[in-house]
């Protein structure tokens, strides 16, 4: 008997433990049953299962290729992405990934009851304008598709072409497209030519005829820069000048106004503190060597952005004929020093020689700015080192006389002048003229900036 109720209990507690198996199974198994379900097995234990969904929710994911962008649903944020597997109702959703200075994601998604989704959000980068004008005062019109519109410093504009006109009175106006791409900002700086009765205002001396400009003023940068007085000289070169190029036309050009040429070309350090960046090549040359691999776009953008933090728009890139008269510094022979062309006077590839130039070295990359000597304008490298951008666009020279030469309109090409470590020397004349695309980044070429008194 004592055998026979042994064995019934032991059928007993298996019953109850096979039961309690079967209940704790289910309820680890209901994914679609109702948000928090709690088991009693036997023994008097107890199994907590939580965050199980309701049978009408999904699962939504979402990620950004830029950090920082907040995800929306329906309105309502839901965190920073990346967001993984949050719990949504099941149905018609909208929604947005949303970051300062880029454009929106927006989509409408369907998910079905105990489905996931995965949203893989891409932001552009918003496109800004920005203009600078010579004069200041000027009335700025942005012209797209017959469409007349406000312009307001940084506007932000959709891709596309767009035309700019620039206009005061007793200045010539100025017309110039400018093409804006997805997450490109642009930069411009446009100098109004004053009109033939203004000329005389326009280009009045800022100093009293009692006094005269400083010889050389320095910025809050560092930045060198040697009063350049008004004059005329002849540009290009003369027919029988050795190694010259058809477009080195030689004719007659008139300063009307002095102004400020940086005494050195930008340097890496300079570059760095404005644009928090370094993109130069030759990176391990030093924060005094100059910055190179930095397009006139580019530029224009570090150009704005000192102005801004000087306070006034007093820099830019010199016209040609601006820094060809600085370059020359009084002199009408193929280099600013009488004396034949050598790579202890400038930096470029001296593994040739002929006539003006001795055969010397090739050093194969730059060097710090200031390192060999100055022409007579105390300016350094404007024979070697890197090209420098000025603000024209290429063309053909007049064969006539011409006045505070701004260069055409438009064009495809900027110029770059003064040869570099890279060519030859017979590149780096005063006359020599090189041009590439507003976009182009060369590790030989660079720039450096005018200021206005």
């Amino acid at each position: 008997m004592k055998l026979f109720y042994k064995i019934l209990v032991l059928l007993m507690t298996l019953f109850m433990l096979h039961i309690g198996a079967v209940q704790f199974s289910f309820a680890g198994a209901a994914d679609s049953g109702a948000g928090k379900i709690t088991v009693h097995p036997p023994m008097g234990s107890a199994v907590i299962v939580e965050d199980i969904p309701q049978a009408s929710s999904a699962r939504l994911s979402a990620s950004s290729n830029v950090s920082g962008a907040t995800v929306y649903v329906d309105g309502q944020s839901m965190g920073i992405a990346p967001l993984r597997e949050k719990i949504v109702s099941a149905g018609d959703h909208q929604v947005r990934v949303v970051k300062d200075t880029y454009n929106e994601y927006q989509t409408q998604v369907n998910i079905e009851s105990g489905r996931h989704v995965s949203i893989e959000a891409y932001l552009t980068k918003r496109s800004h304008l920005f203009i600078a004008t010579v004069p200041l005062d000027t009335n700025v019109r942005i012209l797209h598709l017959n469409i007349d519109i406000l312009y307001t410093i940084g506007m932000e504009l959709s891709p596309g072409s767009y035309t700019v006109e620039v206009s005061k009175d007793g200045y010539e106006t100025k017309i110039q497209s400018v093409s804006m791409t997805i997450g490109e900002d642009r930069y411009m700086t446009i100098v109004l030519p004053p009109t033939k009765k203004n000329v005389a205002e326009a280009f009045r001396s800022p100093f009293s005829s009692a006094s005269s400009p400083p010889i050389r003023v320095t910025n809050s940068l560092g930045m060198d820069f040697m009063y350049i007085s008004p004059g005329t000289f002849w540009m290009g070169s003369p027919s029988d000048e050795t190694d010259r190029y058809e477009d080195e036309v030689r004719h007659e050009v008139t300063l009307t106004n002095g102004y400020y040429l940086q005494t050195t070309e930008v340097t890496q350090g300079q570059w760095k503190a404005i644009m928090d960046s370094n993109p130069s090549y030759f990176s391990d040359c030093g924060e005094n060597c100059p910055v190179e691999q930095v397009s006139w776009d580019d530029v224009q953008e570090f150009i704005y952005k000192l102005n801004q933090k000087e306070g006034a728009y007093k820099y830019r890139l010199p016209t040609e004929a601006e820094w060809e008269y600085a370059c020359r510094a009084g002199t009408d022979t193929p280099f600013q020093s009488h004396q034949p062309m050598s790579t202890d006077l400038a930096n470029y590839d001296g593994r040739s020689g002929f006539l003006f130039f001795k055969k010397g070295m090739c050093r194969g990359a730059t060097i710090p700015v200031g390192t060999l000597a100055a022409n007579s304008y105390e300016l350094y490298d404007m024979h070697g080192n890197v090209y420098e951008w000025c603000s024209d666009w290429y063309a053909d020279y007049p064969s006539f006389s011409v006045t505070d030469p701004l260069g055409p309109s438009s064009g495809d090409y900027r110029v770059n002048r003064g040869g570099s470590w890279y060519c030859s020397a017979s590149l780096c004349r005063s006359a020599y003229r090189y041009d590439n695309s507003p976009d182009t980044r060369y590790s030989d070429l660079g720039f450096r900036l005018l200021r206005t008194p």
